[in-house]
């Protein structure tokens, strides 16, 4: 039987503290999660700073991060200010993670200081880019480092592309993929996938961790419901039905992380539901983990662009953080875009967009973008 620690993503709230302390207490909870950039704003209470010290020196503490952008084409003074802080952080705790993980997607740009991880075209100028930011990273972290995948797509060519791109990457720096089931999931209903033909796509022997959460659908004036990676609910069925199908395909993991938002256990109820939903989580993990390793197909698939540089992927972000601040209508952006003589060699890929995609897209931007 192979060792994987069931865990939770640590967030400095009174509500995760009540939900998660009986699990903590009993012993139950063997690895943890931790937004590291989180705790640069504000100074963590101390119950989560016993937390972090006691599980880094089980080395079972993995770290999260959620601002360096990796994918951003230009690496600049925000990037390096960034990797600063992470070492300051470093040096001042005297922590050491497992390994450091960031997320797939840009959220900074020329006009955006902040925001949700946007998706990347199918370009050879995004490995470039991102290879970069990773080298930097591991080289700061001083351990292995890693990507967890996106859910939103905006187009059948996103889902494909994103797999193939963090293949290349990973490869490069010899990194591990943080796998989250939901976003895998969020993009197989939303493009009418098969979740495990999708997860196949992905390089599951670079997998060290999963995440598991829950979402949300969102209407859309464009079509069917948009499936969103909210971690705000209960984790759907057929995610866990996945989580117990995918862990003997990935022979490196070591933990499967549970996601939820601290404003979804805001009282009791919620908060035992929790509970017995982590209980649930751990019961799939330990019964997975004892089944033999099944090797997994390795896919290759070439990328559509081969052509764009880094400048012109930069000029691709900056002038779709722009439409997207400024909101309005999808179908109106849409065309704009594919007008815009400056995005030439992604015109073929946009056009294949989706607009419930491009509508969530703009919400995200709305609920979560601070502008430069």
């Amino acid at each position: 039987m192979r060792s994987i620690h069931t865990g939770i993503a640590l967030f400095a709230a009174e509500e995760l503290r009540l939900a998660a302390l009986p699990l903590f207490e009993a012993g139950l909870i063997e690895a943890v999660e931790w937004t590291f950039d989180h705790g640069w704003t504000v100074a963590p209470p101390d119950w989560v700073t016993a937390l972090l010290d006691a599980y880094a020196a089980e080395d079972r503490l993995y770290g999260h991060g959620l601002r360096l952008s990796p994918n951003t084409a230009r690496f600049d003074d925000s990037s390096t200010a960034w990797l600063a802080e992470l070492a300051r952080d470093l040096a001042n705790s005297g922590r050491a993670y497992r390994h450091v993980t960031e997320h797939w997607g840009f959220s900074r740009t020329r006009h955006l200081a902040r925001g949700a991880p946007m998706p990347l075209p199918s370009s050879e100028a995004v490995v470039v880019a991102t290879d970069r930011a990773m080298h930097a990273l591991a080289s700061t972290a001083g351990t292995t480092v890693g990507l967890e995948n996106l859910a939103l797509a905006l187009s059948d060519d996103d889902v494909d592309a994103q797999p193939a791109m963090l293949s290349r990457v990973l490869d490069a720096c010899n990194g591990v993929l943080l796998l989250d089931l939901h976003n895998l999931w969020c993009q197989a209903e939303n493009y009418g996938r098969d979740p495990r033909v999708l997860a196949s796509q992905y390089p599951l022997a670079r997998v060290r961790q999963l995440h598991v959460a829950g979402g949300t659908w969102s209407d859309s004036a464009y079509g069917a419901p948009f499936r969103r990676d909210t971690h705000d609910a209960l984790v759907p069925d057929d995610v866990l039905a996945l989580l117990a199908w995918i862990i003997p395909r990935c022979p490196a993991l070591e933990a499967a992380i549970l996601e939820r938002l601290p404003g979804a256990l805001s009282d009791e109820p919620a908060r035992a539901a929790w509970r017995d939903e982590w209980r649930a989580l751990d019961h799939i993990v330990r019964a997975a983990a004892r089944e033999p390793v099944i090797a997994a197909p390795t896919v290759t698939r070439e990328l559509l662009d081969t052509t764009a540089t880094l400048d012109d992927l930069a000029t691709y972000q900056d002038t779709l953080s722009v439409a997207l601040l400024g909101g309005g209508d999808p179908r109106e952006i849409h065309a704009e875009l594919l007008a815009d003589p400056e995005l030439t060699k992604f015109h073929a890929q946009i056009a294949r967009w989706n607009l419930r995609a491009l509508d969530v897209a703009l919400a995200l931007t709305a609920k979560w973008s601070t502008r430069v």
